[in-house]
């Protein structure tokens, strides 16, 4: 999919490999910062990594109508690619840092950011409110995969990856 114009990927909308959200960090309803949306974000992309990977493309609404990241109130374009970096260090992790390729795009005089997340080779946890959780995709959504699937999903999963109990 890094292959495929960012163009293309609104244009065929949402699926299990393509997610779109409006904003990183901004609540559009709400009219401030909200880390519940830059949350979403995350188990997004841990839910890629954990899957068979797939493109995050932020500033694009559900529907698909780019509204860009200028929603997002960053001084500049470093600021808001600095911030993506720190929550995906902290919360992510660097163990999987190798596998998250994004950067900004414009379209249609918009600022968008494509977040390319490549399949994981070990299983990966976000922490949330003191606790770790698994999520994966499940056609176009993301799922937090209950404790009493998870060994037998990353058994399988994980197999013959590095992973090691």
């Amino acid at each position: 999919i890094q292959q495929t114009s960012t163009k293309e990927i609104i244009n065929k909308g949402e699926n299990e490999h393509v997610e779109f959200k409006s904003t990183l960090r901004w609540n559009l309803k709400a009219n401030k910062k909200d880390p519940r949306i830059t949350h979403s974000i995350l188990k997004t992309i841990t839910a890629f990594l954990n899957t068979q990977g797939g493109t995050l493309l932020v500033g694009v609404t559900d529907e698909g109508n780019i509204i860009g990241v200028e929603e997002d109130r960053f001084e500049n374009d470093d600021k808001l690619l600095l911030f993506t970096t720190n929550i995906i260090k902290s919360k992510v992790g660097t163990l999987h840092i190798d596998k998250i390729h994004y950067h900004l795009e414009e379209i249609d005089n918009k600022s968008i950011l494509r977040v390319d997340v490549q399949e994981g080779d070990d299983p990966c946890y976000l922490v949330h409110e003191k606790f770790e959780h698994f999520y994966i995709r499940t056609g176009p959504s993301t799922t937090d995969l209950r404790l009493s699937k998870l060994y037998h999903y990353i058994k399988k999963r994980f197999e013959n990856k590095s992973y090691e109990t």
